[in-house]
């Protein structure tokens, strides 16, 4: 069973509505907007902009979409891998792996 708690490294600055969650597809850490599909292959620094916005974005080292298998949100060991734990806002509860609707019952700041 695949990691379906989202870590997000913060609200998406380009639709300001998505979480920016960590994708991982092969062993390449990605920043995704849950909301507009915005990638980014570092947390996004301010008014950087994104590498990809499109539909069912593509993972830009193997052409797999990022929201199928083998894609998945990074469990805790894979944030920390990419060296992204300290970018981490927060975590978003139980979401589909197709990038289907995540429940609000959990999106909650790390403390």
């Amino acid at each position: 069973m695949r990691h379906t708690l989202m870590y997000y490294v913060g609200l998406c600055p380009l639709c300001e509505e998505g979480l920016l969650g960590i994708r991982i597809c092969g062993s390449q850490a990605w920043v995704l907007c849950d909301e507009c599909d915005a990638l980014w292959a570092n947390p996004p620094h301010e008014n950087e902009e994104p590498l990809i916005v499109q539909a069912d974005p593509r993972c830009p080292d193997c052409g797999h979409s990022l929201w199928n298998e083998p894609a998945h949100w990074a469990d805790r060991q894979e944030v920390t891998d990419a060296g992204w734990w300290e970018n981490v806002a927060g975590e978003a509860g139980e979401r589909e792996e197709s990038g289907g609707p995540r429940t609000p019952d959990r999106i909650d700041p790390l403390v």
